[in-house]
């Protein structure tokens, strides 16, 4: 006998999920605001991948860049902002 999931487990696992992660874009579609406000702090930076998502009705872009001997994580708004940057010795 199969047994359903109540359905307020249902609604919080469906707004939970998107929170979890971003979704997985091509370092191509990273608009070139959002990459120019990256190699505006990082001049030499490669974006090695790039992710969607959105907080607070805002949309962002997690990136994973490298820049001389640092792997990069930079948060970047949609209108360019950057809010976050974390770094570690590659």
């Amino acid at each position: 006998m199969k047994k359903a999931l109540p359905s307020s487990l249902l609604c919080v696992l469906a707004f939970a999920a998107p929170a979890l992660a971003g979704d997985d874009i091509a370092v191509s579609a990273v608009p070139k605001n959002v990459a120019a406000a990256v190699q505006s702090y990082f001049p030499s930076a490669k974006i090695i991948s790039a992710k969607t998502d959105t907080k607070k009705d805002l949309r962002y872009y997690e990136l994973r860049a490298l820049y001389r001997d640092l792997l990069l994580e930079i948060d970047v708004t949609s209108d360019g902002r950057v809010t976050e940057v974390e770094s570690k010795k590659d």
